[in-house]
């Protein structure tokens, strides 16, 4: 968005500057009217529209969330497995698919281990 304004001021800049040549050689300024303010406000509309798009992280989940995702996904659920190797000393990584309650991992206290030992690194 501040690209977009620098280059607007060296517009208005530059336009002030040719219309005062123009004027000391007898030409015309350069031409202003309802559609030229208009082209100028819909450019001005789409490009701050752009800066937001980009700045507030749309496109990037647009064009590469699924990337991110898995990245993401595989990261989390490697760093849960090892809390949970470290806190209860078992290997869970054979046992995604099965509840940790029945299976004799977890209790009530370990439970609430598990859950503080996840919030630190998320």
């Amino acid at each position: 968005m501040g690209l977009g304004l620098v280059i607007n001021d060296a517009w208005v800049r530059k336009k002030k500057a040719l219309n005062k040549e123009r004027k000391k050689a007898g030409k015309g300024s350069l031409p202003e009217n309802r559609w030229i303010q208009l082209l100028g406000m819909v450019v001005t509309f789409h490009v701050v529209m752009v800066s937001f798009l980009i700045f507030s992280g749309f496109l990037n989940d647009l064009w590469f969330k699924k990337i991110e995702k898995d990245i993401k996904k595989m990261d989390i659920k490697s760093e849960v497995i090892e809390i949970i190797d470290e806190l209860f000393m078992e290997d869970v990584s054979d046992m995604m698919d099965e509840d940790l309650f029945d299976a004799g991992v977890l209790d009530s206290m370990g439970t609430v281990e598990l859950i503080v030992e996840i919030e630190k690194p998320f």
